[in-house]
């Protein structure tokens, strides 16, 4: 299995990682809802408060945290500033470029931050997400709730392509480096232009490790076994776990209703 880049600081790995997977899934998507559900600032904040619970709880390294929000924070960038350009309302700045005049608007520059919370605790949930999940543990769990083992497996192969395509950034960044292309030391507005040379790159070797992925399946003979046994075995969930996962389903579907009618 490949190796990943969120990992825990133990070998053991922490008390959460233990929890069945379908709960914890259930927790972080619950909250992704939520968050796609608002575009509130308070209830983020709220958010972030409970994901740095969840990160301490979880004793996930604060590097990987770093890395993410470090990997993101030019996207946002580029979002607040996109909104601040073409959203009406009072502006709360100008700039004259001759004879263009340039106005940063209110109402765009907090709809751009509450869009930046919202992509960074994303980021932080999936983060969370794949340092305690393991994928052999979500595709037993997804098999033993009663998905076809082909469709459980395509779902956990998919999610484990994120930490794969933050390797390869890395590593693409280091090689670009070793060129003398270096964004690292750039601004943040420089930066947002300057990613773009790198995207060109990543996505062709996303899709060559998607083709020799397909076609290693296929000399394995993928899905022609119908009745699967698997090596790892997987406790049930116990009642502990299903009220939670069930108590975070019911808060986030009450918190999407809320927001709908206020």
């Amino acid at each position: 299995m490949s190796s990943y880049v969120l990992t825990t600081s133990n070998n053991r790995g922490p008390a959460l990682a233990e929890k069945h997977p379908v709960t914890i899934a259930a927790c972080c998507f619950s909250l992704i809802f939520a968050a796609f559900a608002t575009v509130d600032i308070t209830a983020y904040l709220v958010m972030l408060g409970m994901l740095a619970v969840a990160v301490v709880a979880g004793k996930i390294p604060a590097g990987n945290i770093v890395r993410i929000i470090g990997i993101v924070i030019p996207l946002c960038f580029c979002i607040t500033s996109i909104q601040a350009l073409t959203q009406g309302g009072p502006a709360i700045a100008s700039f004259t470029f001759g004879n263009y005049t340039i106005h940063l608007s209110q109402s765009g520059v907090i709809l751009g931050l509450a869009i930046t919370l919202r992509v960074v605790i994303l980021a932080i949930t999936m983060t969370i997400f794949f340092a305690l999940v393991n994928p052999m543990r979500l595709t037993r769990a997804l098999y033993d709730l009663g998905m076809p083992f082909k469709y459980a497996y395509a779902f956990t192969l998919a999610l484990r392509f994120l930490p794969l395509i933050i390797n390869e950034i890395s590593t693409i960044n280091n090689a670009q480096k070793c060129r003398g292309y270096d964004i690292d030391r750039c601004n943040f507005l420089v930066k947002t232009f300057k990613i773009i040379p790198l995207m060109t790159p990543l996505i062709i070797m996303c899709l060559r490790r998607a083709a020799s992925i397909a076609l290693a399946m296929d000399l394995k003979a993928f899905g022609s076994i119908t009745n699967r046994t698997f090596f790892l075995e997987l406790k049930p969930a116990t009642a502990g776990e299903k009220v939670v996962a069930g108590l975070s389903m019911i808060a986030s579907v009450t918190f999407i209703v809320a927001s709908n009618i206020l």
